[in-house]
């Protein structure tokens, strides 16, 4: 009878234990996020370990997707799942927190993150080279790789750099190789611009212009108009200091 009693009383242990697992299953599935998103990144990362004397490397996968709204998302994968994605691949993302658990590809879909370039660079519609560097509103494209993008985009980005509380450069590059090249200070809402002339070896400076100002400057660019002549300014010599700007 004790016998009985005793795997009766295991039996029930083991069904509850089993219950409680199964629920927290559940409940861990129901946490589960699922969202549209695509590949932005693949990347890896180096890691130290050492054994003994022996050092081993090691370099954990990593991939970034971004969803329709550019929210993102790294997580840590495993090398067969890094293996098996492609920057651009669009489908169905499930996520628990910050663990990855698995990534549907979705076929010929136009993938989030196209759609998220396409956003910026205003698709087809390609007026003007752009480059900025401005960290602190997390704008850096390099002059070495400008984007390409329409006077309204241009525009777009300015007033993001205006908005910025640390220093920010910005210019613009025209099909004919003519450059327009802005400074803002760091606290300000004034900027300055810089129209080099790589000919003459100077440039020509325009002093404090508001947001207002240097939309209309990109309007008369983008025209083709001559800012030289419509402002007045003056050739400085890149052989004199910055600071005094001495004209030639």
């Amino acid at each position: 009878m004790d016998m009985f009693l005793a795997i009766a009383i295991i039996s029930g242990g083991l069904i509850f234990l089993y219950m409680i697992l199964a629920e927290e299953a559940k409940s861990q599935r129901r946490m589960d996020s699922q969202v549209n998103a695509s590949v932005a990144r693949l990347f890896q990362e180096e890691e130290i370990s050492f054994n003994g004397t022996n050092g081993n490397d090691h370099r954990p996968y990593f991939v970034e997707f971004v969803e329709a709204d550019l929210k993102r998302h790294i997580f840590p994968i495993k090398k067969t799942i890094y293996n098996k994605l492609s920057v651009g691949d669009y489908g169905r993302l499930t996520y628990n927190g910050f663990r990855f658990i698995e990534f549907s590809k979705d076929g010929e879909v136009k993938s989030a993150h196209q759609t998220w370039v396409d956003n910026i660079t205003g698709g087809n519609a390609v007026k003007l080279k752009f480059y900025a560097f401005a960290p602190a509103v997390n704008m850096i494209i390099s002059t070495d790789q400008p984007i390409f993008l329409p006077l309204s985009k241009v525009k777009q980005n300015v007033r993001v750099l205006f908005n910025s509380t640390s220093i920010a450069t910005f210019g613009v590059e025209n099909e004919n190789g003519d450059m327009l090249h802005f400074t803002k200070v760091a606290t300000g809402r004034r900027c300055q611009l810089e129209i080099p002339d790589i000919k003459k070896r100077g440039s020509y400076w325009l002093e404090d212009l508001s947001e207002i100002d240097v939309s209309k400057v990109l309007d008369m660019f983008s025209r083709g108009d001559d800012l030289v002549t419509a402002y007045e300014l003056t050739l400085q010599s890149w052989h004199r200091s910055a600071a005094n700007r001495n004209s030639i």
